[in-house]
């Protein structure tokens, strides 16, 4: 089973790999060193031409082209966790970390192609807040939840 963590970036995917393990092991029903656990990044590369950029816990950087090819060719079954944190909570986060802001509408159509492309693909997924209890929230509150 290939677990694929994602989400935008600033979102907290990196801390809950390494902070929150309990967690993560409890999504999943895994721990980390049962699986290989990846990190997929949405990042705004620039207004015209965002994509998601990824890396696996190899380092290897990929389009979103390659990226989805790629989750798309594992041979194993693959699930994808998708975080996400509240508007006013990923301001903190970016100023904190000095990256550029974007709006919450154009974070909402990232997410929304994200998820369009694992449907496509047939690629279950869950979304989950990525603080406090890191909830687990239908399709439809977690949508709610980004703006």
């Amino acid at each position: 089973m290939e677990w694929i963590v994602s989400g935008l970036s600033c979102v907290g995917k990196s801390y809950f790999l390494e902070n929150k393990k309990d967690r993560l092991l409890e999504i999943t029903n895994i721990s980390l060193s049962e699986g290989r656990v990846g990190v997929e990044i949405f990042k705004g590369v620039d207004f015209e031409k965002v994509g998601v950029w990824g890396y696996d816990v190899h380092g290897a950087t990929m389009s979103m082209h390659t990226s989805s090819k790629k989750i798309s060719e594992l041979k194993t079954a693959k699930n994808v966790i998708i975080l996400g944190v509240p508007y006013y909570e990923y301001k903190i986060r970016v100023k904190f970390r000095g990256d550029h802001l974007v709006s919450g509408s154009y974070i909402v159509q990232l997410y929304r192609r994200w998820v369009d492309e694992l449907n496509k693909k047939g690629i279950p997924h869950i979304f989950v807040e990525s603080f406090g209890d890191y909830k687990i929230l239908e399709e439809d509150n977690f949508f709610r939840m980004l703006s």
